[in-house]
């Protein structure tokens, strides 16, 4: 009853991958999901299970088919993502008309090539873009493969990806001055078991797992601060940090470092230590969490229960 609308109306409903915890729910631990105490004063065998279920989570992402699959069989079905790249390129065939200005028309190899491009400058590029032209560099990465697609038909093609909700992007910010951040500086999928098997499908460096993982990894956290607001990344002395957020409740500036492993970023230590962040938030797969004064350190899998406005 509550959706009826009269016949004139139109309604617009973003649909997006299930999130780990609608995954977590669908798997049945969602009540032991949120007892966690996200600084590790809750049972280890808890943790464990969960970081396991997440850990399955980053394979087999939130389309609600691939989630079905795997309740049914226990294990990620690889194959699904083979099969939804090739519907999602099949359909995208039935919306595109002649551009009537232009005289081009998208085709099938320039969304893959594209989504090749995307793939392949994710792995590539930590900083951000050399010259602040997304097409461009997408356009250097497919010439070096002799991949030949008109920018044209790059734009018709990244528009269509954008609209269709696959990519979402995030913009720099350099020494924290948001007035002056840059737009379209890096794109993510939207959905980590997607992104997983594109890194795998495109990766052509078979010693980069370390950094492949981390990908994925900041893939789930761009998702889930996506929830909130546009994202940003940030460079600070000419290092990296995954993340910078700024909370409008409390007045704080945190820097968000995403780590698959037990290390520490440099550049987000520094940051705090010269006094241009206000706290640190590591999210880690290999921690169970706790606080060091203006340190915070989470399971990376309870990210979705982290409230910002409680560190005031």
């Amino acid at each position: 009853e509550e959706f009826k609308q009269s016949a004139v109306d139109t309604v617009t409903i973003q649909m997006n991958p299930m999130n780990f915890a609608e995954f977590i729910k669908a798997c049945g631990k969602y009540e032991l999901y949120e007892s966690l105490d996200l600084y590790g004063n809750s049972n280890k065998e808890d943790y464990d299970e969960i970081h396991k279920y997440f850990n399955d989570y980053l394979k087999v992402g939130g389309y609600p088919e691939s989630v079905e699959r795997y309740i049914l069989t226990g294990n990620a079905d690889r194959s699904y993502y083979e099969e939804l790249i090739e519907t999602i390129l099949d359909e995208s065939q039935k919306y595109f008309n002649l551009d009537s200005i232009q005289g081009t028309l998208v085709d099938y190899n320039s969304l893959e090539s594209c989504i090749y491009g995307i793939t392949r400058l994710l792995l590539k590029e930590k900083k951000g873009l050399e010259n602040g032209n997304y097409i461009s560099e997408l356009r250097k990465i497919m010439k070096d493969k002799n991949m030949k697609i008109t920018e044209a038909n790059c734009n018709l093609a990244m528009a269509w990806i954008d609209r269709a909700g696959l990519i979402n992007d995030c913009c720099r910010v350099i020494d924290f001055k948001f007035d002056e951040k840059t737009f379209n500086q890096r794109f993510y999928f939207n959905d980590v078991g997607l992104s997983n098997y594109l890194f795998e499908f495109y990766n052509e460096n078979k010693n980069n797992n370390s950094e492949i993982n981390g990908l994925i990894n900041e893939t789930f956290i761009f998702n889930e601060l996506r929830k909130i607001r546009k994202p940003n990344f940030g460079m600070y002395n000419k290092g990296e940090l995954d993340f910078v957020y700024f909370d409008k409740e409390t007045s704080l500036l945190y820097g968000i470092e995403v780590k698959a492993g037990k290390n520490s970023g440099g550049t987000i230590t520094t940051a705090l230590q010269d006094g241009k962040i206000d706290r640190a938030l590591y999210c880690k797969r290999n921690t169970y969490g706790g606080i060091d004064e203006k340190k915070i350190t989470i399971p990376i899998y309870l990210f979705p229960k982290f409230k910002f406005t409680e560190y005031d």
